[in-house]
């Protein structure tokens, strides 16, 4: 909740819109219901990752069947939904 509130605010200031308590829970929560939901689909999601390396004459194989970093994952899902919220904030006030 704190990443959607922070970036939210961020967002705003750069967008020079208002800072209103209601947007800044509504960033909140975007971002509260954004990370654990990513958090999840990405560890649902297949991603083979194989390394290989040599340690001294020996070859070894390293392979994960998911994602090696979903909480980095689920931090860019809750940044992305609040600064589209604060986007389409923007753009119905440049409407107006």
């Amino acid at each position: 909740m704190i990443v959607g509130i922070l970036t939210g605010l961020f967002a705003s200031r750069l967008l020079r819109l208002k800072i209103l308590l209601r947007y800044m829970v509504l960033d909140g929560l975007l971002g509260a219901i954004a990370f654990p939901l990513a958090f999840q689909a990405v560890l649902l999601i297949p991603w083979r990752n194989t390394i290989t390396y040599h340690a001294g004459d020996i070859l070894v194989t390293s392979t994960m069947d998911s994602f090696q970093y979903p909480e980095l994952a689920a931090y860019i899902a809750a940044i992305l939904l609040s600064i589209f919220h604060e986007l389409r904030r923007f753009k119905k006030r440049v409407k107006q």
